[in-house]
């Protein structure tokens, strides 16, 4: 490890939080923007817990990837903001990292109903064998998205961190993979609600993703209907991932036998001021704008008759009643 990095993680692990931009700073001048945002996102991935925070740290450094061609220049100082999140969100009793597979047996189970045991008994350990046994199988991408869409507690959050994850592992050298994809199985134990039973009626994706923006427009971008939306932005990825349609059509299941009621309100036309990603703190809300940015630049390909610039307009107004000095 060299000397920039060395510091950059040593300040990031104390969070001195005020020499983080200088201690950026002096990694950028020795390596790459791309290098940085491994180094950043190796940390969080490092120092991740189910806690709230942590958790949406580790998204933050997801969406920055995912607009990190729309940033230009400007990536680097949300970089430079990924990093202070994720540093302050760090808990003050973390163990030491353990970035390294489990040693396992030759009969290792891994199949499905491996990992669906060691969920149900909030097994980490065991969980984390599974990985270490099924993370090279050719079939992996399926069976790990798959169990990520069982249960659907926490706002979803089980297939959001698990996609986000494996995007992002994809990405990572070959060594990086492990410790991001085990933070989704660490994700799949913390916050359960039981396996979802579908009803077997749901909406079609662009009206389903209709309702719940008006529902978030109406809200003044309540997180409960903004996770709504990026449970679904998760699902078409997901299932692109695992070509597997099942995958989003749970969800959409889901989400169509969950919908909020909304006050009538009619939509309103963008005014432009939200094409820029922004650069904020990100603690202030949990980071959904930087993420609304994100799904926005992704989705509005696919819907292009539909207002989602509004998507952003309502994640912005959340972040403006967000209390001085972040949650």
């Amino acid at each position: 490890m060299d000397v920039p990095t060395r510091e950059l993680y040593e300040t990031m692990s104390v969070r001195a939080l005020e020499r983080i931009p200088r201690a950026v700073g002096k990694f950028r001048a020795a390596h790459s923007s791309s290098e940085l945002f491994t180094a950043i996102c190796r940390w969080a991935v490092a120092y991740y817990s189910t806690e709230e925070h942590s958790k949406h740290a580790f998204l933050a450094c997801h969406s920055a990837h995912r607009l990190r061609e729309s940033l230009g220049e400007r990536f680097d100082d949300l970089l430079v903001e990924c990093a202070l999140y994720a540093a302050d969100s760090r808990l003050p009793w973390s163990e030491p990292p353990v970035m390294e597979p489990p040693s396992i047996e030759r009969d290792q189970p891994f199949d499905l109903g491996e990992i669906r045991d060691a969920v149900a008994a909030e097994d980490r350990p065991r969980g984390e064998r599974w990985l270490a046994r099924a993370i090279y199988e050719p079939d992996f991408a399926p069976r790990f998205l798959t169990v990520a869409a069982d249960d659907f507690g926490d706002l979803g959050h089980n297939l959001i961190v698990a996609t986000a994850a494996w995007e992002l592992a994809e990405v990572f050298p070959e060594e990086g993979r492990f410790p991001l994809l085990r933070a989704a199985t660490w994700e799949w134990m913390a916050h359960r609600e039981g396996t979802y039973v579908e009803k077997e009626h749901a909406l079609d994706t662009e009206t389903l993703f209709d309702r719940w923006l008006d529902v978030l427009v109406c809200d003044g971008g309540s997180p409960i209907a903004f996770h709504a939306l990026a449970l679904l932005d998760a699902a078409i990825r997901a299932s692109a991932i695992a070509n597997d349609r099942s995958i989003l059509l749970r969800v959409r299941d889901f989400l169509s036998n969950t919908l909020m009621t909304a006050p009538a309100r009619a939509l309103q036309p963008g005014d432009g001021r939200e094409e820029s990603p922004p650069i904020y703190r990100l603690s202030l809300d949990y980071g959904e704008y930087l993420k609304a940015c994100a799904i926005r630049r992704d989705l509005a390909p696919l819907f292009p008759t539909m207002e989602i610039d509004s998507l952003q307009r309502a994640a912005r107004a959340n972040l403006e009643q967000a209390p001085v000095g972040g949650a």
